[in-house]
């Protein structure tokens, strides 16, 4: 009898750790739980981060306004974001259109450039505003916590837009063809995606795929993405850029 209710006792312990270990399995299935997903797929790269950049656009309401309004607005953004403005604020209207952009500097050193528009299409009105975000990665102790306090920022401003991220780094001299497949398929292995589209054209290449590991979407040719990875051979320089992003490169390539 004791030995029956000992090894039943062993039983539901065992039971209880294996519910546990499903319940809170990894997924990045071995990868460093602190990386962002972005980063785990860069280690396939093999090359130094040069800098991480997030580009957001987000629609803010449906409403017409003039260059002195959204200069009122363009004051709260750069209280809210705490920026230190490197330019004037630059201002422009033309037809049923007008503008307000400047670039300021928030205490950790990431540059953000911001560009507020409103227009008038036959009564239809809208407001918009667009944030570009750069920072030396070198100097960025913790990605995810970077991002989620910067995401948090931005996303404050108003309703949750688009927002893409992307990690930079060159190599000196140009990549042929076929190290840039074996780069790419590296690179989705790591994130365990699967590749949906490719193509090459005049010293760039663009790599899109789809990965579980990461939530954010898109949509390409009917198609599900979020992942892509993209290099630019600059000739003046002699060096491939090597960018890859999440969902998309927001400005193609």
């Amino acid at each position: 009898m004791m030995i029956r209710d000992f090894l039943m006792k062993m039983l539901i312990a065992a039971l209880i750790l294996v519910f546990l270990s499903l319940k809170f399995v990894d997924v990045t299935v071995g990868e460093n739980i602190a990386e962002y997903p972005l980063e785990t797929g860069w280690k396939a790269i093999g090359l130094p981060i040069k800098q991480v950049e997030t580009q957001t656009w987000m629609g803010l309401n449906q409403e017409w306004y003039g260059v002195t309004e959204l200069k009122a607005m363009a004051e709260k953004i750069i209280w809210k974001l705490g920026l230190k403005l490197q330019t004037n604020l630059n201002t422009g209207t033309q037809d049923n259109f007008s503008f307000v952009s400047f670039e300021g500097r928030q205490s950790d050193g990431t540059i953000v450039a911001v560009t507020l528009q409103s227009s008038d299409n036959n009564g239809c009105y809208e407001t918009q505003l667009g944030i570009n975000t750069i920072y030396d990665l070198a100097r960025i102790p913790n990605l995810p916590s970077y991002l989620k306090k910067l995401t948090r920022g931005i996303n404050s401003l108003g309703s949750k837009g688009s927002t893409h991220i992307l990690l930079e780094g060159e190599y000196v001299g140009k990549l042929s063809k076929a190290t840039i497949r074996e780069l790419s398929g590296k690179t989705f292995q790591k994130l365990q995606a699967n590749l949906v589209a490719t193509a090459f054209e005049s010293g760039t290449s663009t790599h899109k795929g789809y990965s579980r590991l990461i939530k954010e979407t898109a949509e390409y040719e009917m198609k599900t993405v979020n992942v892509e990875l993209c290099t630019r051979y600059d000739a003046a320089r002699n060096v491939t850029e090597i960018l890859l992003a999440t969902p998309t490169l927001a400005d193609g390539i």
